[in-house]
C-alpha cells in the first residue's frame, strides 16, 4: 500500500553549492515550466476571467474501469481571485496539512498570505454562494518575514526534519544566510482540480512577481521579489517507505514531458523506481516537472502516518551521484588558440564586406527575375504595397490634417502547441484573443458611420502575396492556404465584425511605419530575433512581375534576406550549429547575424573552450544546455568596463554555471566582440548591397540625396557595440562622401502602427467613399476658415495627454542611452563636460564668469571666502548683442565680447581682490554645442538660437576668446569652458549636494545631469576620481514623438536650421512668440480676427516676445486691458475683448504644450538615471536645478511644467523631488 510523504524542492539561479541546478535563471525555470503546461495540457477558453472547463466524474475513455458506473456531467465556471481576508476560512482549510500533522502558527501563515495583495491567487467557482476554495498559489520571501512567528516554526521544523541529511547545512544557509533570496512557493488544491487550469494558473503567478518587481511602491519590496531560489512543499506516495524531500540534482530541462494527466486520484502518475527500488507516486502531476528542474531534495518521514520507517535516500539522485570537483589546471594556451582561430575565420576586412555587398545584390536581381527553384537564396517577395499612406491618407481617414488621435497596444503569448497545431488552433486562438482586445475600445476611438471594423494583419513568415489583402503560406502546416482566409474565418467563428484590408511582413509595415513620418525612408532592416530586409522597388526593375495597376510605378519588395548564404564566412560553430537546427542548410545569413543565434554561437565556442579547461576540469550543464546564453548577456559582457570584468563574471556564474578569473572573462569579452562584431558588419554589407542596387537600377538617384534606413528590433536598440560596428561597415563601404547622405535610424513606430496605415491604405471604405467622390458635383470649397476653427484644430494640435507625454519621457530616455553609446547614435549629442569632480565650498578668491548664451551675455565676477560656501561679494552686468554680430564673422563677435568684458574688469572694487600669485581667470559658459577635449577647450559643432557666425564652427571658441581677449590687451585667460547647463548644475551642487540634473529654459533650452562614467559605453576611458561626470545632453535636438503643428513646421522650414533643434523650437522662450505671432496672422488672414487690414508689424517674424506673451498671459481684468495694450504696441492692431480672448486662448496653448513637453524630457532624464541606478534617484531626495527667464519669470509656464512632472511620477516620488533655482554663474567660479 503506497503511503503519503512530502517533498521540498529548491530552484534557483545562483547555486552555492558544489555544481550548478539545470536551469539558466528563474526567467528561463518559468519559461520551462509554462513550456511544459502548455504542451500537456489541452487549450481551453477563458471568458471574462472565468476558465470554463467540464468535469467528469465517471467513466474515462482510456483511463476509468469497465465496470464504474457513469455519473453526471457537472458544468463548473472557474475564475482567479486575489486573496482577501474573507478567504481566511478557505485557505486554512487548504493548508490544513501542509506541515504534516505538526502544531504551528498556521493562521499567522494565513494572515501573511493574505496580506500579501501584490502576488498570489486563489481559485474558486465563479459566481458560487459558499465562495469556497480549490486552490491556492502564492510565494512569501522567507527573508522579509523572517521574525515572524509562524516562519520561524516553519524554518524550524523543516531543520528539524532534516537533520540526518548531509544537505541539512545547505539547507541551513539558505533558510537563514541567504533567506533574503528564497521564495516559498506556496501551492496548495483539491485534487479534482482541473489540470487545465494549471498553465494560467501559473502564468498569471511569474506575470505578478515580474510585475511585483517593477510596481511595488518601495525598493525595499521590489527587491523582495527579485529571487534567486524557489522553495516548494509537496505530498508523494513513495511504495515502501515514507520520506519528505528537498533535492538538489544535476538534471537535463532539455525535454518536454509528456504525462497523461486525469481527474481522478486513484490515477495518479506512477515514477519508475529508483535506486533503491522504491516506486514514486505524484499525487500533483506537476510536481514531477518540478523535481525535474529542481537542484537537491532530501526525504523525511510523514509523522502521521503508521507504516515502517526507513531513511529514505534521494528520490531522482544521490548526492554521490554527481561527483566533486577535481583540481583546477591551467589549459588556457588551447583556448587561446581557439579564439585566435576564431578570429581568423570571423574577420570581416573590406575585401570580403564588398563580396558580400555585391553578391547580396546580384541574389536579388536574380530572386526578381524569377520565381524558379534555385534561381536565388533570396525569394524578393512581392507585397503588393504600391502607394504608402502619407498624412494626407489620414486626412481621408479623420478629417483634414488630422493627427494620429490614440494609439493603445497589447501582447499575447503564443502557446507553445499552436505553433505545432492545425491551421485552425492558432487562428482561433488569435482571433479570440483579438475580440477581447476590441472589447476593450474606448470611447476616443469611434467609427465613422456605414463602416466596419479593418485590420492590419503582420504576418513575419514567407508567404506568397496575390493581392494587398490576401497571401499563400509557403511553409508550415498552413502551407498554401490564403492565410488572410484563415484569419477572416476564425474571426467570423468568434462573431467578430472586423476583417483584414491589408497583409503585410513585418519589414514592411515597419518601412510603411518609419515613411510615415519621413519620406526619405526606402529600406527597412529587423534585426532582432531573427532578421529580414525590404525596400521600395521600381515596377519596370521586376522581370517576373508581368503586370502591375500601381499608379506610383514603385512597390516594396520583402527581400527574405535571412536565406541569403553567399559568400559567409562561417566557422565550424556556425556549420555544427546550422548541423542541430530545425532547418538545417537553410537561412544561413539569419544564423549568423541575428539576435536569436548569436548568444548560441558564443556558448559553442565557450563550450569548447570549457572542454580545454578555460574554467578548470569541470564542465556544467548550464553551458552544455543549447541556447542557454542568449544575445542580452553577451550583451551585458561586451559592455563591461570594470577593471576586473564584474559583469562578465557575474554573467558567466548565473547562467553558464562556471567560475572565472579576470584572464578568462577577457577572453569571453573578446570572443563576444569577435561573434557580434561579424554579425554586425557582415549586416551593414547587406545594407550596402540593397542600396548599391537601388542606385544603378535609379541611375544616381540614391546615393545623390538623402537616403534613409529604417531599423527595427532589440539587437539594433539595445546593443550598442553591434549598432556601431553596422554603422561603421556602412561608412566604409560607402566612403564618406556617400556614406553622408545614408542615415540609419530607430523606427519610430515599428511594423504595428505601419501594419495600420497599410491598412488604412487598402480600406474598402476609402476605396467606396474616392469613387462616390468621383461621381459627385464638386463642392465649392471655402476661401478662409474661421478664426473658430483654426484655435480649436491648434488646440487638438497641440494637446499633450499622459499617453503622448510618456511616449516622449520614454523617447527622451532612449534617445539618451544611444547618444551614450557612441557619437551619431542619436538627435541627442550626450556631450562629456569633462566636470568628474564638483567643489565643496571651500573655494577662495576672485573669479570671473562670461555667460554667452541668447541676444544678451552676461558678466559676473565673486569674491569667494572659503569657508562654508561663504559668498563675499559679487557684481553682474548684461550687455545685448547688436543683431548684426549674430551674422557676423568669428573675430567680430568675440572682439565685441572681449571689449566688454575689459570694461567691466576696470569697474572692479575694492571689495575684489586676487590672491597673491593668482591671475585673472575666466569661467566661459558657452550655451552652443560644442565638443569637448579638455575642461579648457572645446570645439564649435554648429550654432544654434539664431546665431550664424562664420568661421567659428570647428574652431576652439576659448582659443578664440583668449585671441580676442589678447586683442584687447586684458591679463586673463578661461579656465573653464562649460555648457550654460553644466554651470547651472554646478552652481547649483555648491549650495545643495542633491542637486543631481539642471534645465535651461531661456531664449533657448538644454539640460545635463550627473552620469556614472561605466554607463557611457563611447567613453573610451576615464581618469574620474569620483566615478562620475556631468553629461551635456544637448536636448534641444531632440524630436521623436512631439506635437507638432502646421505654424511649427512652417517657421522651421523658414529658419537658419531647418530640421534641427525641434525641441527647443517647441518649448523655448525664442519660438514660444513666434509660434503664437504666426498663429495671429493666420486668424487675421482668414479670419479677419483684427479687421479687414493686417499690420506690417504683426507679418514681422520674431516681432512678438516672450514677455509680450507673458504679459497677456496673466491678464485678469475684464476688459483684457494689457492685451489690448500688447496687441496695439507690439503688432500694431486695435482689438476687442472677444479678440483679446481669443489672443489669450492662443498663448495658453503654446505654452501649456511647452511647459508640459519640458516637464516630459525632465522626466525621461530621471527614469533614465533612476533604471541605470537602480533606485537611488527615486528612492532619495532629487533636486532638478532650474534657469533661465522663461522659467523663472513666466508662473504659468512653471506651473504647467510642474504639474506634468507631477502627474508623469505619481505624488509618491514626485514628493521626493525638489526644484532650485540657482545663481549658474557662481558654478563657474567653483570650476575654474
Amino acid at each position: 500500500m503506497p503511503s503519503l510523504y512530502f517533498v521540498l524542492f529548491l530552484i534557483g539561479t545562483r547555486i552555492i553549492f558544489l555544481f550548478p541546478p539545470p536551469i539558466s535563471s528563474l526567467l528561463e525555470f518559468h519559461r520551462q515550466l509554462l513550456l511544459f503546461f502548455d504542451s500537456s495540457f489541452s487549450i481551453f477558453s477563458i471568458d471574462n476571467g472565468a476558465v470554463k472547463d467540464t468535469l467528469q466524474r465517471g467513466k474515462q475513455e482510456s483511463d476509468s474501469s469497465d465496470d464504474e458506473a457513469p455519473q453526471e456531467v457537472v458544468q463548473a465556471d472557474f475564475a482567479f481571485f486575489d486573496p482577501k481576508p474573507d478567504d481566511f476560512h478557505g485557505v486554512k482549510i487548504l493548508l490544513q496539512t501542509y506541515l504534516d500533522d505538526n502544531q504551528w502558527d498556521l493562521s499567522g501563515f494565513v494572515d501573511l498570505i493574505l496580506a500579501q495583495t501584490t502576488v498570489g491567487t486563489v481559485v474558486k467557482i465563479e459566481d458560487d454562494e459558499d465562495d469556497a476554495l480549490f486552490a491556492l498559489l502564492t510565494v512569501l520571501n522567507l527573508g522579509r518575514y523572517k521574525d515572524q512567528k509562524c516562519i520561524v516554526e516553519l524554518k524550524g521544523y523543516l531543520l528539524k526534519v532534516c537533520e540526518g541529511s548531509t544537505l541539512l547545512g545547505e539547507l541551513k544557509g539558505l533558510l537563514e544566510a541567504k533567506a533574503e533570496h528564497v521564495g516559498l512557493v506556496v501551492f496548495q488544491r483539491v485534487m479534482n482540480l482541473p489540470p487545465q487550469l494549471l498553465p494560467h494558473l501559473y502564468n498569471a503567478f511569474f506575470d505578478e512577481i515580474l510585475w511585483a518587481t517593477e510596481d511595488e511602491p518601495t525598493e525595499d519590496l521590489r527587491k523582495s521579489f527579485r529571487f534567486r531560489y524557489y522553495l516548494l512543499v509537496t505530498k508523494i506516495y513513495k511504495v515502501q517507505f515514507q520520506a519528505f524531500c528537498i533535492s538538489l540534482y544535476l538534471r537535463s530541462a532539455k525535454t518536454v514531458l509528456r504525462l497523461n494527466y486525469i481527474y481522478k486520484i486513484s490515477h495518479v502518475k506512477k515514477v519508475p523506481a529508483t535506486s533503491n527500488n522504491e516506486d514514486i507516486i505524484y499525487l500533483k502531476p506537476e510536481d514531477e516537472f518540478f523535481h525535474e528542474l529542481s537542484s537537491w531534495s532530501i526525504t523525511f518521514h510523514l509523522q502521521n502516518q503508521h507504516l515502517a520507517t526507513q531513511e529514505a535516500t534521494s528520490v531522482l539522485a544521490s548526492w554521490d551521484q554527481v561527483g566533486r570537483a577535481q583540481p583546477r589546471m591551467d589549459m588556457r594556451s588551447n583556448a587561446t588558440e581557439i579564439l585566435t582561430k576564431l578570429k581568423r575565420e570571423c574577420a570581416t576586412p573590406l575585401p570580403l564586406l564588398c563580396q558580400v555587398a555585391d553578391a547580396m545584390a546580384n541574389d536579388m536581381r536574380a530572386g526578381l527575375a524569377s520565381d524558379a527553384d534555385g534561381a536565388s537564396h533570396l525569394k524578393m517577395i512581392l507585397s503588393c504595397v504600391t502607394s504608402l499612406p502619407t498624412r494626407v491618407m489620414r486626412v481621408q481617414l479623420g478629417g483634414k490634417d488630422q493627427p494620429v488621435i490614440a494609439v493603445e497596444s497589447e501582447q499575447f503569448c503564443m502557446p507553445q502547441e499552436l505553433m505545432l497545431g492545425t491551421s485552425e488552433e492558432p487562428f482561433d486562438f488569435i482571433a479570440s484573443r483579438l475580440a477581447k482586445f476590441a472589447e476593450k475600445e474606448g470611447i476616443e476611438f469611434c467609427l465613422p458611420e456605414g463602416r466596419t471594423r479593418e485590420l492590419g494583419f503582420t504576418f513575419s513568415f514567407p508567404v506568397k502575396q496575390t493581392s494587398m489583402d490576401s497571401g499563400s503560406s509557403s511553409s508550415g502546416p498552413r502551407v498554401g492556404r490564403d492565410v488572410v482566409a484563415c484569419l477572416n474565418e476564425a474571426m467570423k467563428r468568434q462573431g467578430l465584425y472586423m476583417q483584414v484590408s491589408a497583409l503585410v511582413n513585418d519589414t514592411v509595415g515597419t518601412l510603411a511605419g518609419a515613411r510615415y513620418w519621413d519620406d526619405d525612408v526606402v529600406v527597412a532592416v529587423i534585426l532582432g530575433t531573427g532578421s529580414n530586409a525590404c525596400y521600395v522597388e521600381r515596377i519596370d526593375a521586376i522581370p517576373k512581375l508581368r503586370a502591375s495597376n500601381s499608379q506610383s510605378g514603385t512597390t516594396i519588395i520583402n527581400t527574405e534576406w535571412g536565406a541569403f548564404s553567399t559568400g559567409l564566412p562561417p566557422t565550424e560553430f556556425d556549420r555544427e550549429m546550422d548541423a542541430d537546427s530545425t532547418n538545417p542548410g537553410e537561412q544561413i545569413f539569419e544564423k549568423t547575424v541575428s539576435g536569436m543565434y548569436l548568444g548560441e554561437i558564443v556558448r559553442r565556442v565557450l563550450l569548447r573552450m570549457a572542454e580545454a579547461r578555460l574554467f578548470g576540469v569541470s564542465i556544467p550543464e548550464k553551458l552544455q544546455t543549447p541556447f542557454s546564453l542568449r544575445t542580452y548577456h553577451i550583451c551585458t559582457m561586451q559592455q563591461d568596463n570594470s577593471s576586473d570584468l564584474e559583469a562578465v563574471g557575474s554573467v558567466l556564474y548565473d547562467q553558464a554555471g562556471v567560475e572565472s578569473d579576470i584572464k578568462a572573462r577577457k577572453i569571453v569579452v573578446e570572443v563576444c566582440d569577435t561573434i557580434v562584431k561579424r554579425g554586425a558588419r557582415l549586416v551593414g554589407a547587406g545594407i550596402v548591397g540593397i542600396l548599391q542596387k537601388m542606385e544603378e537600377d535609379t541611375k544616381g538617384v540614391i546615393f545623390g540625396k538623402r537616403t534613409v534606413v529604417a531599423v527595427e528590433g532589440g539587437v539594433y536598440e539595445t546593443y550598442p557595440q553591434y549598432r556601431r560596428y553596422l554603422q561603421d561597415a556602412v561608412m566604409e563601404l560607402l566612403g564618406p562622401e556617400l556614406s553622408q547622405n545614408v542615415v540609419i535610424k530607430l523606427s519610430k513606430d515599428g511594423s504595428g502602427i505601419g501594419a495600420a496605415l497599410l491598412a488604412a491604405a487598402n480600406s474598402n471604405f476609402l476605396r467606396s467613399k474616392r469613387s462616390s467622390r468621383a461621381l459627385q458635383p464638386r463642392m465649392a470649397v471655402r476661401s478662409a476658415s474661421s478664426v473658430t476653427q483654426i484655435l480649436t484644430k491648434l488646440q487638438k494640435d497641440c494637446a499633450t495627454p499622459l499617453p503622448i507625454l510618456r511616449h516622449v519621457a520614454d523617447a527622451m530616455a532612449n534617445d539618451m542611452r544611444a547618444g551614450l553609446a557612441f557619437d551619431g547614435g542619436s538627435d541627442l549629442k550626450m556631450i562629456l563636460g569633462y566636470v568628474d569632480s564638483l567643489r565643496t565650498g571651500g573655494e577662495k578668491g576672485l573669479f570671473y564668469a562670461l555667460d554667452l548664451g541668447g541676444t544678451n551675455f552676461r558678466l559676473l565676477r565673486v569674491q569667494l571666502g572659503g569657508q562654508e560656501r561663504q559668498v563675499i561679494a559679487t557684481e553682474s552686468e548684461q550687455v545685448p548683442i547688436p543683431q548684426e554680430l549674430m551674422c557676423a564673422t568669428s573675430e567680430e563677435l568675440f572682439d565685441f565680447i572681449a571689449s566688454g568684458l575689459a570694461k567691466f574688469v576696470e569697474k572692479e572694487g575694492g571689495e575684489f581682490c586676487l590672491l597673491p600669485g593668482r591671475k585673472r581667470e575666466l569661467g566661459f559658459t558657452f550655451s552652443f554645442p560644442v565638443k569637448q577635449t579638455s575642461i579648457d577647450s572645446g570645439i564649435l559643432i554648429n550654432w544654434t538660437k539664431g546665431f550664424a557666425v562664420s568661421g567659428t564652427p570647428g574652431r576652439d571658441v576659448v582659443a578664440c576668446l583668449n585671441e580676442a581677449m589678447r586683442r584687447q590687451g586684458l591679463d586673463m585667460q578661461v579656465s573653464a569652458l562649460v555648457n550654460d547647463a553644466v554651470g547651472t548644475l554646478a552652481g547649483a551642487r555648491y549650495w545643495d549636494d542633491d542637486v543631481m540634473v539642471a534645465v535651461i529654459l531661456g531664449t533657448g533650452t538644454n539640460a545635463c545631469y550627473v552620469e556614472r562614467t561605466d554607463a557611457i559605453p563611447k567613453m573610451a576611458a576615464s581618469n574620474s576620481q569620483s566615478g562620475t561626470t556631468i553629461v551635456n545632453t544637448e536636448w534641444g535636438a531632440f524630436s521623436t514623438g512631439l506635437p507638432l503643428t502646421e505654424f511649427d513646421e512652417e517657421m522651421d522650414a523658414e529658419s537658419i536650421n531647418p530640421g534641427e533643434q525641434i525641441f527647443e523650437k517647441t518649448i523655448s522662450g525664442m519660438y514660444l512668440r513666434e509660434i503664437v505671432r504666426r498663429v495671429l496672422l493666420r486668424m487675421t488672414e482668414t479670419g479677419s480676427l483684427f479687421g479687414s487690414s493686417i499690420p506690417e508689424k504683426l507679418q514681422t517674424p520674431f516681432s512678438l516676445r516672450t514677455p509680450h506673451i507673458c504679459s497677456m498671459h496673466q491678464e485678469r481684468s475684464s476688459d483684457l486691458e494689457a492685451v489690448g495694450s500688447v496687441l496695439y504696441n507690439e503688432a500694431g492692431v486695435d482689438s476687442d475683448t472677444e479678440a483679446r480672448e481669443i489672443v489669450l486662448e492662443v498663448c495658453d496653448t503654446i505654452v501649456k504644450r511647452g511647459g508640459r513637453l519640458a516637464g516630459a524630457g525632465i522626466v525621461g532624464i530621471l527614469e533614465k538615471m533612476e533604471e541605470d541606478t537602480k533606485g537611488r534617484i527615486f528612492g532619495k531626495r532629487t533636486v532638478v536645478a532650474m534657469d533661465g527667464g522663461l522659467y523663472e519669470n513666466y508662473p504659468e509656464y512653471r506651473r504647467y511644467l510642474q504639474d506634468v512632472v507631477m502627474e508623469l511620477l505619481g505624488p509618491e516620488y514626485h514628493r521626493r523631488l525638489s526644484w532650485s533655482t540657482p545663481k549658474m554663474a557662481l558654478g563657474l567660479e567653483q570650476l575654474c
